[in-house]
């Protein structure tokens, strides 16, 4: 009804306020859907307050990432997701894993940055040089688990820690040295004991200022 009133005054912005905060799941996700079609409909510009970052990244043509009341990233969905300017948009915005290092070598084929006992390959980047401090963020998708090492640019031994079904995912939980990571694939990965293979591309390893 709320809505209603106000789209009949036509106004120049529509706020929206965790409108959706109160539904529970089945009905938060309809009802996204539904506002994001009345408001392509009557094309008038929304500022809509979430912290659900499923609802930021499903419903918002451009997202404002903000912390105690400052501006941390402004940007399309998929570059905020892929590219945070820091840590806080890294982790606020989707799941992800962190490992803190240091760089052990920066040159044109890549950047190798010591984390724990391991380095990890990560692609070339002249904002960073030997010995800064970094940290990296992968996220869960992006990780391949198996029996068997895999063929990719970082490859660790791991002891398998957990498995949950999530539906439409299986997520487990990999005890790399003293982290412990996120893996998340399409379903249950046949032959898994206690311990596994991962790995993932450099290019999504994805480079941070150490904080």
């Amino acid at each position: 009804i709320a809505l209603a009133r106000c789209i009949v005054l036509m106004p120049s912005v529509l706020l929206f306020d965790e409108p959706l905060s109160n539904l529970d799941a089945k009905l938060r996700e309809h009802m996204r859907i539904e506002l994001k079609t009345i408001q392509k409909e009557i094309g008038i510009t929304s500022v809509y307050v979430t912290h659900d970052q499923a609802e930021a990244l499903s419903m918002s043509d451009r997202i404002c990432a903000m912390s105690k009341g400052k501006i941390e990233q402004i940007g399309v969905p998929k570059e905020i997701y892929k590219k945070p300017n820091n840590w806080f948009v890294a982790d606020f915005i989707g799941q992800t894993n962190r490992l803190d290092g240091t760089v052990a070598v920066a040159s044109n084929s890549g950047i190798k940055a010591k984390v724990g006992d391991d380095l990890i390959l990560c692609e070339p980047n002249s904002n960073f040089k030997k010995n800064d401090l970094v940290t990296i963020f992968v996220r869960p998708e992006y990780i391949l688990i198996s029996s068997k090492p895999v063929s990719r640019d970082n490859v660790y031994k791991v002891k398998i820690t957990y498995s949950s079904y999530m539906g439409s995912k299986v997520r487990y939980g990999c005890r790399l040295g003293n982290l412990l990571l996120k893996v998340d694939t399409q379903g249950v990965i046949p032959n898994l004991k206690s311990e596994a293979y991962i790995g993932w591309d450099k290019q999504y390893s994805y480079l941070l200022k150490g904080e």
